[in-house]
């Protein structure tokens, strides 16, 4: 295997990491202008309204992703391109990060370049370098708090520890869960003997105040909105009690992270995770910074960077197990514990550096793992290469038919620039915008020619949760400026919303279709002369 690799010398390395990252980001680039490709989703649209309206912090999330999108379209204009634009730069910056810590802490340019290699059969980062949610800052800021982390701990370069501080704050701003970064560098400085003595330094107290600092401004907006987003993340989570057990959704849960990991690359996570544990907390407890590893015969193999190990493992692993055990009082998300596999990832290309030249086993999950992501990948950036299976399953005479939405999980990623021509060519001057989902709410604001202010009705009636919408005083359904006008209401309206309007009239509905399959029809509706709404008596589901 050694001589194998003889010719990735570290330059070359750095080149093919340079080419592979060049390469990547000039995918996304032209995937992001490629016509027909995916508009934006929901919650990127939901973000961008955010961005129109600059705030202190948000219903559900912090102001960090509104304040990024804005500087983006200030620059490249109100378009989807321009919305998706950090993502694939923030994407490019993680590969590095991924480069630069593996060789940081194992000095080998050769496993570091592999590690890059390895998270790029990761379906889920293909996505997130693509579509621009708070992951994508999120899962960045991560990276770099961890990259600056070890260069302070093992360098004793203590004077990085404010900046990173900053770097968790700031990712706090993004997704409350970078908070969870400094409990899990706490508790590497616990375990490892050799790292406590930053527990004496003022500079990483400094690092621990300076990111509760950062929390100000979503404090001060929550407490001048009856702290909403607390309740709103407390349901999520499970954490506010009004959820129940649900033992089973763990299994559910890791049955999800091996599909969008890719299998084989999850277990070869598993496996270093597994290794690191052993290695890292089975020797003794003396400050050793390595161990000695003998193969199955008992003869010397090599010599361990334990506290290396220990690093990645109890970063990455605290954070998966967090979020793992919240789905035993909730649903918890696919991608809740993306960052855990920055430094996860990077155990198991070392797990199987040191396993390849001598286990078949590894070799071959090596290969499976790479086949599955030629496979899956493309089927990734275009999940419209499914169709053609699809119609040859319906095609046959058997008992049951497959509806796209069911292999297409990017579905309601397609039509959305149609609806928003279809709306718009209905809209009258003076004429409102209704949805009652808000994220369609979010995507008539987007693509609705024009860009109108629009508005979202589910919580009115009592039917779906409370959005930032429901914290505009301009969108207020209540408000005497809005009664006698007419609204275009998208997708469906229930008994409440119908019986707000003088006349109701439905429209033809709007199918919408890719190559030759309905992927689903969206109703249309006008309502003549809106009489106002009011709140429904019931507390509103956060």
């Amino acid at each position: 295997m050694h001589r194998t690799l003889s010719w990735l010398s570290p330059f070359r390395c750095r080149l093919l990491l340079v080419l592979v990252l060049v390469l990547n980001f000039l995918l996304h680039l032209y995937l992001l202008h490629k016509p027909g490709w995916l508009d934006l989703a929901g919650d990127e649209a939901q973000y961008w309204d955010w961005s129109r309206q600059l705030d202190l912090s948000y219903y559900s999330k912090g102001p960090a992703i509104a304040y990024i999108i804005r500087a983006s379209c200030s620059i490249f204009g109100q378009t989807m391109p321009a919305i998706r634009y950090p993502a694939i730069v923030f994407a490019t910056i993680t590969g590095g990060c991924f480069y630069w810590l593996s060789r940081k802490l194992f000095q080998s340019d050769r496993l570091a370049l592999g590690t890059v290699l390895l998270s790029g059969l990761v379906p889920m980062f293909a996505a997130g370098s693509s579509l621009m949610t708070i992951d994508s800052p999120f899962f960045l800021l991560w990276a770099l708090a961890t990259c600056l982390a070890a260069k302070a701990i093992f360098d004793d370069a203590s004077a990085l520890w404010p900046i990173i501080g900053l770097l968790v704050g700031i990712g706090f701003l993004t997704k409350y869960a970078m908070l969870l970064w400094l409990p899990a560098m706490l508790l590497f400085l616990l375990v490892d003997p050799a790292s406590r003595k930053h527990l004496r330094l003022s500079r990483f107290w400094l690092a621990t105040l300076i990111a509760l600092l950062c929390t100000l401004p979503v404090v001060i907006w929550n407490a001048q909105h009856d702290w909403v987003t607390l309740r709103h993340v407390g349901t999520q989570t499970g954490a506010s009690g009004e959820s129940h057990f649900q033992p089973t959704t763990i299994l559910l849960f890791l049955v999800g992270q091996a599909g969008i990991i890719n299998p084989a690359v999850f277990a070869c996570v598993i496996a270093g995770t597994i290794f690191a544990l052993r290695v890292g907390f089975t020797k003794s407890s003396e400050p050793a910074t390595v161990a000695k590893s003998v193969d199955s015969a008992g003869s010397f193999r090599r010599v361990e960077p334990v506290r290396q190990l220990r690093f990645l493992v109890v970063i990455g692993l605290f954070f998966f197990l967090v979020t793992s055990l919240s789905a035993l009082r909730s649903k918890p998300q696919p991608n809740w514990p993306a960052p855990a596999y920055f430094t996860l990832l990077i155990l198991a290309s070392y797990f199987l550096s040191r396993e390849l030249s001598v286990s078949k086993i590894w070799r071959t999950t090596l290969a499976i793992a790479i086949g599955l992501g030629i496979v899956m990948l493309p089927t990734v950036y275009d999940t419209t290469l499914l169709y053609p299976l699809v119609r040859w399953i319906n095609a046959q005479s058997w008992s049951f038919k497959i509806k796209p939405a069911r292999v297409d999980f990017a579905y309601k990623l397609r039509g959305n620039d149609q609806i928003g021509e279809y709306v718009g060519s209905y809209l009258k001057p003076g004429d409102m915008v209704f949805c009652e989902d808000y994220q369609m709410t979010s995507l008539m604001a987007f693509y609705v020619p024009g860009q109108p202010r629009t508005f979202y009705t589910g919580s009115w009636t009592g039917r779906r949760r409370w959005a930032q919408y429901d914290l505009w005083p301009d969108r207020q359904l209540d408000r005497p400026a809005l009664f006698g006008k007419d609204a275009l209401v998208v997708g469906d309206a229930d008994a409440v919303l119908r019986s707000r309007f003088e006349h109701w009239q439905e429209l033809p509905e709007l199918p919408i279709e890719r190559d030759g399959l309905l992927l689903r029809t969206v109703r249309l509706a006008r309502g003549v002369s809106f009489k106002g709404m009011s709140r429904p008596a019931m507390a509103p589901a956060f």
